[in-house]
């Protein structure tokens, strides 16, 4: 981990700043990181991918059996996505968690850190989702101004060891006092993906 006394994590950075650690990070810690997705994102994302498959794209034969299947399958794979991301972020928060307390980092290291903070994990993103969810039915624009600080609050929750609530506010406050940093980069990253 010859990388970790090179970041220091808890500093105010530069929009490029960001962009330069996170290319140090990854360079070092490329392998062990894509193993643990591997282990705990990749089933998810198959099973949505093979359910996603499993639709029937054949438009002249709509009846209501192919339609009514084509909805489940649909919904599965969704619910299969939703999954995936959800542990994508969770194992992203405990791997930087876990290599900033210099502890280390194995698929058992992981594991035990999902299993501790799975309900505070899950309640966080849930939040999330219901905000983002709220904001696009409301004509989107509200979700558009909601999703920079909606993508750190899991992250806030877990590292900072607060209730929802209260990293709710704390994302938000954050985000208005570096209101160009924190959207440019949450946007940059989502164009990016």
């Amino acid at each position: 981990m010859e990388t970790q006394q090179q970041i220091e994590f808890n500093k105010s950075r530069t929009g490029q700043e960001i962009f330069s650690d996170y290319w140090l990070f990854m360079k070092s810690e490329w392998k062990p990181y894509c193993i643990a997705l591997g282990v705990f994102v990749l089933p998810f994302a198959l099973i949505g991918a093979y359910f996603l498959t499993k639709q029937n794209f054949d438009f002249l034969l709509s009846t209501t059996d192919v339609a009514s299947a084509n909805f489940t399958n649909m919904y599965i794979a969704l619910g299969f996505s939703f999954l995936a991301k959800f542990f994508g972020m969770f194992v992203s928060c405990a791997y930087v968690t876990l290599y900033i307390a210099g502890e280390r980092i194995d698929v058992d290291s992981l594991r035990n850190y999902i299993t501790n903070n799975f309900l505070q994990a899950f309640l966080a993103t849930l939040y999330m989702a219901l905000m983002l969810f709220t904001g696009m039915i409301l004509f989107f624009i509200p979700a558009l101004i909601i999703l920079p600080p909606m993508s750190i609050l899991l992250y806030d929750v877990l590292i900072a060891k607060q209730p929802i609530g209260l990293s709710f506010m704390r994302c938000f406050r954050l985000c208005q006092t570096n209101f160009k940093q924190s959207y440019g980069v949450v946007y940059l990253c989502y164009i990016g993906v």
